[in-house]
This record gives structure tokens, C-alpha cells and sequence, in this order.
């Protein structure tokens, strides 16, 4: 089971945070909504951590 932890608008946004989160040892998922759209989905167990992560790295 995968939880959404973060929703970006871009393929290039999904890109550069999975890149970063694979990275870091964390099981990422992205999926495309069939539009722009890209949800970032973790593990339950690591979801609380990654949304923190993305926060505080990232600013879109």
C-alpha cells in the first residue's frame, strides 16, 4: 500500500524529488493523474518523514 505524501504539477518536479528521496533510501512512487498532475507516493511507514523531507528541500 502506498500513501500520497505530495502532489506537483510537473514531470520534472516528480523527477528531481524521487531522484532525491531514491537517493536517500526511501521506496518512491510517482503516478501521472492523465493530467498534470503527479502524485508522490510512499510507503506508510517512511510517509510522515518523506512529506517532512520534501518540504523542507524543495520549494515549488
Amino acid at each position: 500500500m502506498w500513501q500520497i505524501v505530495y502532489i506537483v504539477h510537473s514531470q520534472e518536479e516528480a523527477e528531481e524529488i524521487e531522484s532525491y528521496l531514491t537517493q536517500e533510501g526511501f521506496l518512491i512512487k510517482v503516478e501521472n493523474r492523465g493530467n498534470k498532475d503527479y502524485q508522490i507516493k510512499a510507503l506508510p511507514s517512511e510517509a510522515e518523514e518523506v512529506y517532512e523531507i520534501i518540504n523542507q528541500k524543495f520549494n515549488f
